[in-house]
């Protein structure tokens, strides 16, 4: 029996070493739509110094290409603006990514998601910033599909708590 157990751990090791990892797709599952008439316009800027989306056992996945062109455009379906609006909103990217302990038959995983949110106009800057987490253990190893359900839900719901935030809906009407 301890031969097999010993077996099937050399072998999953191997597997584990031998599969190329691929870049974490980020897809948030659903806009907010939400309609704020005082924004004219809104950006997303990526200031993360780790690019990475995931982090196993402290090594970084690839990149993913195109994050900040996806979540502009995410930012830009879920948040009506109107040209004639006078303030602009952007969105700073802090941290985003998820972190794991890869172990033998298991892992353990926080992801994390921080964005500074600016709104800036003639009269002057408000800036707030936002974070939520969310954790998970499971059998055998985290693959692709679990982190990048993770970061997509942490969007969602991220971007949920700051648009109804009451500092934020004060901010959008001074």
């Amino acid at each position: 029996m301890f031969k097999k157990l010993l077996i099937l751990v050399l072998i999953s090791n191997v597997y584990a070493c031998a599969n190329k990892a691929k870049p974490v797709v980020i897809a948030p599952e659903q806009t907010i739509n939400k309609q704020f008439m005082g924004v004219k316009s809104i950006e997303f800027n990526d200031q993360r110094t780790n690019k990475a989306l995931a982090v196993i056992n402290g090594e970084s996945l690839p990149l993913t290409k195109d994050l900040v062109s996806v979540m502009q455009d995410w930012l830009s379906n879920s948040i009506e603006t109107n040209q004639n609006g006078t303030k602009v909103l952007t969105v700073n990217l802090l941290s985003f990514g998820s972190f794991i302990k890869q172990e033998t038959m298991s892992f353990s995983m926080e992801s994390v998601l921080e964005w500074e949110l600016k709104l800036e106009s003639n009269k002057g800057t408000w800036t707030k910033s936002y974070q939520t987490t969310m954790a998970e253990e499971g059998p055998l190893s985290a693959d692709n599909t679990i982190v990048e359900r993770h970061l997509n839900k942490l969007a969602t719901v991220l971007l949920e708590k700051s648009l109804n935030d009451p500092e934020f809906t004060q901010a959008i009407f001074k």
